[in-house]
């Protein structure tokens, strides 16, 4: 993918874009988009998460897990199951 799409509030930030539970909103960097593909900025309460694991190899426990709530609604949703 082209670089069209970056985050709110981090476009011109060279240390990247921080990890957050409840997820950045994504925006269009031009007027230039992808018609086919429409990333969403509405939050889901109810997404379902995989099991995480450390480098490790211990599972992540509730004290992470119990802060994961929802996901925004999106094509870039990764953990969405649908089974």
């Amino acid at each position: 993918m082209g670089d069209l799409i970056g985050f709110q509030g981090y476009l011109n930030d060279t240390s990247g874009t921080p990890f957050a539970f409840g997820e950045h909103d994504y925006i269009w960097k031009t007027d230039r988009q992808y018609w086919d593909f429409q990333p969403g900025n509405d939050y889901n309460n109810s997404c379902n998460y995989p099991t995480f694991w450390y480098d490790a190899g211990y599972q992540v426990g509730t004290n992470v897990t119990s802060l994961l709530t929802g996901c925004k609604n999106s094509e870039f949703d990764q953990v969405r199951r649908l089974f």
